[in-house]
C-alpha cells in the first residue's frame, strides 16, 4: 500500500511537471464564429490556440484544405516547407507551429495525426499553390459602406469594408472562422488580431491599434513564378507588420 501512494505522488508531481499552462480564453464560440484570447510568447499563445480550436483547425485541414485545395499536391508542399528554397519561414513561427501541435495533442490525442508542417502548410497556402500552380483558388468578395450606410454610427458616414469567405459556401469552411486576439508579452511586439479560419497563425486580415492589413488577390498580376527565391511567406509578412512596434 505504502508503494502504491508513493507512486501516485510520484505521477501527479511529473504530471504537475509537465503540464503546460493554457494561456487563452475561447471568448465565443459557435457554428459560425470562434473568438480566441491569447497572451505569452508566440509558444505560449500557439500552445493555447491549438488546445482550444486545434480540433477545428484539423476538421478545416482534413476534410477541406487537403482535398480542395491541396489535392494531389500534398507532399510537393511538404518537399517545399522542409527545403526552404522557396520560401523561408523564420524560427520562431516554426516552433510556434509545433507548440500549436502540442497544445492540440494534449487536448484531444491528434487522431488526424496533422504536424507542424501541416500548420505551416496551412499558413502558406497562397504562396505554396502560386509557386506549383503558378494560381490559387481564392476568390472572396468584400463589402464597401459609406455615407448614409454608416451614418447615425460611430463612423458618421465614412466608409468600412468587410471581407467575406465566401469562396465557397460549404459548412466546414463557415464553422472554421476565427478571430484570435493576441497579447504578446515579447519586447518589442505589440497587441494584434487575426481573421482568418482555424489553425492559420497569420491573418488574412488583420490589425493593431494603429492600422491594418488585408489579403488582395490582385488577378491583375501575370508575374510568372520564380524558384529559388526564399520568399517570406506573405501571410508571415502581413503579420510582421502589425505585430511589431516598428
Amino acid at each position: 500500500m505504502k508503494k502504491i501512494s508513493i507512486f501516485i505522488i510520484a505521477l501527479v508531481l511529473l504530471l504537475q511537471t509537465y503540464a503546460q499552462p493554457v494561456n487563452g480564453e475561447l471568448v465565443l464560440s459557435n457554428e459560425n464564429l470562434n473568438v480566441l484570447k491569447v497572451w505569452g510568447t508566440s509558444d505560449e499563445r500557439a500552445y493555447a490556440y491549438g488546445y482550444l480550436l486545434g480540433h477545428k483547425a484539423a476538421d478545416f485541414f482534413v476534410n477541406y484544405a487537403k482535398p480542395v485545395w491541396i489535392g494531389n499536391n500534398y507532399q510537393a508542399m511538404r518537399d517545399m516547407i522542409l527545403a526552404g528554397d522557396d520560401l523561408i519561414i523564420d524560427s520562431v513561427y516554426v516552433y510556434e507551429a509545433m507548440s500549436f501541435i502540442n497544445g492540440y495533442e494534449d487536448a484531444t490525442g491528434n487522431t488526424e495525426n496533422i504536424d507542424y508542417i501541416d500548420v505551416l502548410i496551412g499558413n502558406s497556402m497562397e504562396d505554396l499553390l502560386w509557386l506549383i500552380n503558378g494560381d490559387h483558388p481564392f476568390q472572396c468578395s468584400s463589402l464597401m459602406s459609406w455615407g448614409d450606410a454608416t451614418a447615425g454610427t460611430d463612423l458618421d458616414g465614412k466608409s468600412v469594408i468587410s471581407h467575406h469567405f465566401d469562396l465557397t459556401v460549404n459548412p466546414t469552411i463557415i464553422k472554421s472562422h476565427v478571430i484570435v486576439v493576441n497579447f504578446p508579452s515579447e519586447p518589442g511586439l505589440q497587441k494584434w488580431l487575426l481573421v482568418h479560419l482555424a489553425g492559420t497563425l497569420v491573418p488574412i486580415d488583420g490589425l493593431n491599434q494603429h492600422f491594418g492589413v488585408f489579403g488582395q488577390a490582385m488577378d491583375d498580376c501575370i508575374e510568372p513564378v520564380h524558384h529559388g527565391m526564399g520568399y517570406l511567406p506573405y501571410g508571415y509578412a502581413s503579420r510582421k507588420a502589425i505585430e511589431y512596434e516598428d
